[in-house]
């Protein structure tokens, strides 16, 4: 009896010492917090010496090493401008992002959003988190260049840049690197200024994993649309399409009737106008429909139900 309770001892020593933060990665932690200015004081659940039990931080459960790290900073609407965002009070700062992150080399889960990196690019070195499925750079105030070393991420899944809520053109790229990220589901490049020329929507129309798609802000016309999706396996695997504010005008491209899976649509707050044509409920499986803050005047045939379909089964229409 002595034995086993030896042996019970010792397993649960070993599993706490499997489990618990691995040095290295607890002080990659620190120097990652001391980067930051820090004024609500988020990150004051960062002492002592297990790493895993901090705010925001995951271990896995077998390994003990970090492969979440979630320290997103949501936004807040400002009620004085119902148009713009204004940063979280808990808001973390810094002139760049430390390289000291390196160190969690097993992270598949990083989410930065919504905090002030104050114009910094995105470091290169983000391409070297090789089992990285989800990263989240939204509204973080990044600048300039997309590193192509992001294309490095070949196991992402999801995928969230939307820097359209910051001033000025923020984001420069040829999306070349994007067409390595054949595991990709849901992309949000929204704010993101794509040129006709750099065949950016072709590459994209390629992606053979994707389902979700936001493209909000990015100056899109109808050069971008011409001959993106045409002959596109993507027309039968998208689901969610966002398009809006951009300055798409007529004709509604009818490359939307071959999206066979398509259930939500936004071409809100475009330059469509005269009348919102009848075929839109060819688009069988579509639940939420907007067309707000465009110039239709009216749907074809003055049937609105028409373009609704089965109204059971629709989940939303604005065309405010």
């Amino acid at each position: 009896m002595r034995n086993y309770g030896l042996f019970l001892f010792t397993l649960l020593q070993l599993i706490t010492l499997v489990l618990s933060c691995h040095n290295a990665e607890r002080e990659a932690l620190t120097l990652l917090k001391m980067s930051f200015s820090d004024p609500a004081n988020r990150l004051s659940s960062w002492t002592g010496k297990d790493c895993c039990r901090w705010k925001g931080v995951v271990c896995n459960n077998v390994t003990g090493y970090i492969d979440h790290l979630d320290l997103r900073a949501n936004s807040v609407w400002n009620i004085d401008n119902p148009l713009s965002l204004m940063a979280a009070p808990y808001q973390l700062e810094a002139k760049m992002l430390d390289p000291c992150l390196l160190e969690l080399r097993h992270l598949n889960n990083l989410d930065l959003s919504g905090n002030d990196f104050q114009r910094s690019r995105i470091p290169e070195f983000i391409g070297s988190f090789k089992h990285l499925r989800y990263l989240n750079l939204s509204m973080a105030s990044f600048w300039g260049v997309i590193p192509p070393q992001l294309g490095n991420l070949t196991r992402l899944e999801i995928l969230d840049l939307d820097s359209s809520n910051l001033y000025g053109p923020p984001f420069h790229s040829d999306l070349v690197w994007i067409s390595q990220l054949v595991n990709l589901r849901s992309l949000d490049l929204s704010g993101i200024h794509l040129t006709p020329t750099n065949k950016a929507m072709a590459t994209l129309a390629r992606l053979p994993s994707l389902v979700k798609l936001r493209l909000q802000d990015c100056g899109l016309g109808k050069a971008h649309l011409t001959h993106a999706f045409h002959n596109s396996t993507l027309l039968s695997r998208i689901q969610f399409l966002d398009l809006s504010m951009n300055v798409l005008d007529n004709p509604l491209p009818r490359f939307l009737l071959n999206m066979t899976s398509l259930k939500y649509l936004d071409l809100s707050f475009n330059m469509f106008d005269g009348y919102i044509p009848l075929w839109l409920n060819n688009i069988r499986g579509l639940k939420f429909l907007s067309l707000k803050g465009n110039s239709f005047s009216h749907v074809e045939g003055m049937a609105i139900m028409r373009v609704i379909g089965n109204p059971c089964k629709f989940k939303g229409l604005d065309l405010s």
